[in-house]
């Protein structure tokens, strides 16, 4: 009776499921929940539904409607006996061919949920493999798909030991099938689901050595894909490549050469859609980080390569938009996928291949194209320059002379996205290679840069050339202060002419690159500032802004005058600095927006400004000190929804994940949240460096926030600035001791509290990079607090973190050997 009752309601519920109107399919949902109150037949109902009904859509919604219902605490409800029936039926409808390839795909995965559901709760499908096996070698093409595609999705939901009993037997049987235009690329879709999760456990290459013996065959059904013109199935093949070796660059051990001319093949066939050219290219490059060295060996590899990623960068097209992007803010700019993807391969094959072995290829690339006619190559070659700079390390610093030489002239190139992309390469000279090219090259490239400031420039190019002041800047030290010096007066007028009268784009590269100026010249940009001050004063003096703009430029004037006072000092700034720290906060007396550019700048240029006024800066701290600590105290939590989520969230960033006994499940984060927090540690810490014994009012509450983020574990910037802000806090609470202002006993607690919290994200820090920064604090800290402040045991403690951290420097190098040996 009650199975009839739930045939009944289940043939009520499903069409409506399938209604374009809201309410009915409400209604279907409803009817759903009231079945499921009845777990004894509520899972066999709707596997009997799947199995009997007749239309299609209605057959494929019963079996959605099971996958979705296959959760644990249903299927424990299902009497035993139901669950035999729902796994029965679903087998007998493994052994029959499927009215269409939708409703074998998903009851396929429906199948698999099953067993994820089964798994999960300890049960057992003694069946299910078997079943599974059996219908690989049917006559029936239609049931060997549904095997196929079965045995893929299993791959995924099993743990790797479940199939081994049954890897020796499946090679002959994928051969079969990928002789098949109707089964070859699932057959190569399910040996790479097999591939990827017995490489995962320790051993399983050698269970899947049967599967690496296809990989000619694997090529076979990629070349009769092109050649038939199923594009989609060759991206498939491609794809399902990229994730073998992606995980396990063995297979190709022995076939290596084939694969990679076939991938060269297909990234430079014009005649191919972009999406198989991208794969192609993208295996590709997987492969050479992989394999770096067996890749430069495998016969025209690196050269073929990187020839196809110069014709992928040289497709790109007109865009009227670029122009209108003034900023220059490249974020911004849409750029076209197939150049993105180049460019973004091109520097991983450099980094994986070596600057040395790419450096000889990609300049001869270059000097053909910068000397086409068309624009789209010397643009390509100019964006090659630039991303080969900044990845080839010292390869290219004997050949800066004649690299700048060329592209100093592109500077003067009619087109402006060319010219453009010459500051764009540049610029990443200038990044990778100061301050020597500064030093060595300032005169030829100094002026460039002044020329291409004026007002009568492109506008685009005009902010570039700004920007690439700033570039040049950067890495200048007190050594290229005097050379700096020498094109200061010049440079400076440019920016106050483009700070007064330029747009607002403008207006905002200029402020950047004088503050770049200031720091690069130090004391000696104390000449400028009784010129400049007065304006910038004026900036900060408007805080009734109401557009964004507006406030970034205001936020762009605290940071250049905080720039400023870091480098003139306070013998000159200490003159403006009570008016200055007035209107930073005058523009902050209300509530402060979460989004407000202002506030990063605030934050910051304060912090530079205390700097710069030590003790002088405490009378600012009570209205300054508020939003640093809600910032620090900014807690962003993980998200899970479902893998189908749509949206992130404002600021959020998400990836899918497998968790165990939920299925895929979609985590999600706030990334401006976490950079504000980091940002309010960083600030905190600079505020107790510069205050010294004035920070003991805030100590205490600053150092409740920054201890435990020290193994803060969602965010790599909140943990180093927490771990470095130890020494500051400790050195604070010291001068205060110093002065008789806190007993010793203060000193030691918070320095307990710190070791506690050091040594346990020694022991987490999983990169040495990391690991590094936390014994410097540590080390800063025993420093300050002098001697006999570490115990017996912390002794003891200190050298067991140490010594992991000496034998991983020491495998490092001899790794580093091993791999110039390689060579």
């Amino acid at each position: 009776m009650r199975k009839r009752m739930a045939a009944q309601m289940l043939a009520a519920a499903l069409p409506q499921l399938l209604s374009p109107d809201a309410a009915t399919r409400q209604a279907g949902e409803n009817a759903l929940e009231a079945l499921k109150g009845q777990p004894e037949t509520y899972l066999p109902a709707l596997a009997n539904a799947a199995g009997t009904l007749e239309q299609t859509e209605l057959k494929q919604m019963a079996m959605i409607v099971l996958k979705r219902g296959s959760t644990a605490p249903v299927w424990n409800a299902t009497p035993p006996a139901g669950q035999e029936e729902v796994k029965d039926r679903l087998l007998s409808l493994l052994s029959v061919a499927q009215p269409s390839t939708r409703v074998l795909t998903t009851l396929t995965s429906t199948i698999a949920a099953v067993a994820q559901c089964v798994s999960d709760t300890e049960g057992k499908w003694d069946s299910l493999l078997p079943s599974t096996f059996t219908s690989l070698t049917s006559q029936d093409e239609g049931v060997r798909l549904a095997g196929l595609s079965l045995l893929a999705d299993l791959a995924y939901q099993l743990p790797p030991e479940a199939l081994e009993a049954f890897l020796p037997h499946l090679g002959p049987l994928f051969a079969q099938a990928m002789a098949s235009a109707h089964l070859r690329v699932q057959a190569v879709r399910t040996a790479a689901a097999l591939v990827t999760q017995q490489v995962a456990v320790k051993g399983g290459e050698k269970k899947i050595e049967g599967l690496s013996a296809l990989v000619p065959t694997f090529l076979e059904v990629l070349s009769s894909c092109v050649s038939s013109g199923d594009q989609a199935g060759a991206r498939d093949v491609v794809s399902c490549l990229i994730d073998m070796v992606g995980e396990y660059p063995n297979l190709i051990r022995t076939t290596v050469q084939p694969v990679l001319t076939a991938m060269l093949s297909l990234a430079r066939n014009g005649s191919l859609d972009e999406g198989i050219r991208y794969t192609a290219i993208e295996l590709l490059t997987t492969y050479a980080e992989a394999k770096p060295v067996q890749f430069r060996k495998c016969t025209g590899a690196l050269d073929g390569t990187l020839q196809a990623l110069f014709e992928c960068m040289d497709r790109v097209e007109e865009d009227d938009e670029w122009v209108g992007n003034e900023a220059d803010r490249e974020e911004e700019d849409e750029e076209q996928d197939e150049v993105e993807m180049a460019e973004s391969a091109l520097q991983r094959v450099i980094l994986a291949a070596g600057g040395s072995k790419t450096a000889g290829p990609v300049l001869a690339l270059a000097e053909q194209r910068m000397s086409s006619a068309k624009w789209q190559h010397r643009y390509s070659a100019l964006r090659a320059l630039g991303i080969l700079a900044g990845a080839a390390g010292d390869s290219l610093q004997d050949q800066n002379a004649s690299i700048l030489s060329a592209l100093l002239t592109c500077a003067a190139d009619p087109n402006p996205r060319v010219a453009w992309a010459c500051l764009g390469a540049l610029a990443a000279i200038l990044s990778s290679y100061g301050p020597d090219v500064q030093s060595e090259h300032h005169a030829s490239i100094m002026p460039v840069l002044a020329h291409l400031m004026q007002p009568t420039t492109h506008p685009r190019l005009r902010s570039r050339a700004t920007r690439c002041i700033v570039d040049f800047m950067a890495e200048c030290s007190e050594e290229e202060a005097e050379m700096v010096d020498g094109y200061a007066t010049g440079i400076i007028g440019v920016l106050t002419e483009m700070v007064v009268s330029g747009s607002p784009a403008h207006k905002l590269c200029a402020v950047s690159a004088i503050s770049a100026t200031a720091v690069a010249l130090q004391e000696r940009f104390s000449r400028f500032y009784s010129a400049l001050m007065p304006g910038f004063v004026a900036m900060l003096s408007q805080t009734d802004l109401r557009d964004r703009d507006s406030r970034e430029l205001r936020g762009k004037a605290m940071e250049c005058v905080s720039f400023i006072a870091d480098a003139v000092g306070p013998e000159v700034f200490g003159q403006d600095a009570p008016a200055v720290m007035e209107l930073l906060m005058a523009g902050h007396k209300g509530s402060i927006e979460a989004d407000d550019p202002q506030v990063p700048y605030l934050l910051q240029a304060s912090a530079r400004i205390a700097k710069c006024m030590k003790s002088d800066f405490a009378p600012y701290m009570a209205h300054l000190l508020p939003p640093v600590l809600a910032f620090a105290r900014l807690d962003p939590k993980l998200d899970l929804q479902a893998a189908d989520a749509e949206g992130e969230g404002e600021g959020g960033e998400s990836a899918v994940v497998d968790i165990k006994g939920m299925g895929k499940m979609k985590v999600s984060i706030n990334i401006k949240e976490l950079e504000d927090k980091a940002l309010g540690c960083t600030v905190l810490a600079a505020l107790a460096e510069s205050l010294q014994e004035h920070f003991m009012p805030f100590l205490e509450v600053s150092a409740e926030i920054l201890l435990p983020c020290v193994c803060y574990k969602l965010s790599d910037d909140v943990r180093v600035a927490s771990v470095e802000a130890m020494p500051d806090l400790i050195r604070a609470l010291k001068a205060a001791v110093d002065k008789g202002m806190q007993a010793p006993a203060a000193l030691y607690a918070l320095w307990e509290k710190a070791w506690i919290q050091l040594m346990q994200a020694a022991i987490c820090e999983p990169e040495a990079e990391g690991q590094t920064t936390i014994l410097s604090a540590v080390s800063q800290c025993i420093e300050i607090c002098g001697a006999g402040c570490l115990s017996d045991e912390q002794q003891l403690q200190l050298c067991t973190v140490v010594q992991p951290v000496v034998q991983d420097h020491i495998d490092g190098a001899s790794k580093e050997e091993d791999d110039d040996e390689d060579e």
